[in-house]
């Protein structure tokens, strides 16, 4: 199970470390594009004697900056996508990218109920019942060295009427009842020995137990708060597009009309890019986080690779 559960963590996580290389491919050819026509412009404005050299020199700084950027970019891809061929051991053509409609919310709320999620999780069953079978050991071995008293009773009834004698054809019944005492006389030291032993394991596995469902808890509760994190962040993510945009507009605007600095609008479009970038990180993010909580409470499982699977464009 264990194996299981950390493979599907494996390849949903290569699955969309590739999406979000992707992303950074895209928002690096967009800054690239971007500031080639920034240049473009920059080096009319100059030869129409609105601009200046320096504007010129700026773009065409931050254009070489940009194409460094996707080089980069396209090796990432390269790496992310061989690392998911890897683990599914067949070639990466294409993948579908979450819906637009995906909303990053919490797919489980766990509305406190962090006892009975501990007490069904595998790993604290599997340590239960190797605390359960300690216990048996022990009682096991006490019962061998323990002194034992037996009550038996025996009743008979024999029957002489078959006798040739008349005077003796009668039927006799007898009842007994016998106590016997069974005790180790010299062990040698060697059962007490095994009951020393068989204890040390009773507490072993009782101090495994707890060191268990306080790991468990605490894993459970701190992927939780992570996802509830991530939500928070998804939706930060998504307001810092409108802004940038907004950025755009008014940078582009000034720099028209002669009163803003190439400089500034750079830095905005180069933001805007950076913001819808982060944005569809983030939701890659949030549903690795989602699987993250499914494992940590334990039930992982192929369904939720259906449910991903639901979340994608078709």
């Amino acid at each position: 199970v264990a194996y299981r559960q950390s493979h599907i963590l494996s390849v949903t996580n290569a699955y969309f470390a590739v999406l979000s290389s992707e992303q950074d491919l895209l928002a690096s050819r967009a800054e690239v594009e971007a500031f080639e026509r920034q240049l473009e412009q920059a080096s009319e404005r100059l030869i129409v004697g609105i601009g200046t050299r320096v504007d010129v020199d700026q773009a065409r700084a931050r254009l070489d900056l940009s194409k460094v950027g996707l080089i980069s970019a396209e090796v990432a891809l390269d790496t992310s996508r061989s690392d998911l061929e890897k683990l599914v051991d067949a070639p990466i053509l294409g993948l579908s990218g979450l819906e637009a409609s995906f909303t990053a919310g919490l797919h489980r709320p766990l509305d406190g109920n962090w006892e009975t999620l501990v007490d069904s999780h595998p790993d604290v069953i599997a340590e239960r019942e190797a605390y359960q079978s300690a216990l048996a050991d022990l009682d096991e071995v006490r019962a061998e060295t323990t002194p034992t008293l037996a009550l038996s009773s025996t009743f008979s009834i024999s029957d002489t009427s078959g006798s040739s004698i008349p005077a003796t054809n009668t039927s006799a019944r007898s009842n007994a009842l016998s106590l016997t005492l069974s005790a180790p006389i010299y062990t040698n030291g060697v059962a007490p020995a095994k009951v020393d032993v068989a204890e040390a394991g009773v507490v072993k596995a009782e101090a495994d137990l707890l060191r268990v469902r306080r790991k468990v808890l605490a894993n459970m509760r701190e992927t939780y708060r992570n996802l509830e994190a991530s939500a928070r962040t998804v939706e930060a993510r998504q307001l810092a597009i409108v802004s940038a945009a907004s950025r755009v507009e008014a940078t582009e605007a000034a720099y028209a009309v002669g009163s803003g600095d190439i400089v500034e609008l750079l830095n905005s479009k180069k933001d805007l890019f950076a913001a819808e970038r982060d944005f569809a990180k983030a939701r890659h993010n949030h549903v690795v986080r989602q699987l993250q909580l499914d494992r940590a409470v334990g039930d992982l499982s192929e369904s939720a690779i259906v449910r991903i699977d639901q979340a994608l464009a078709q």
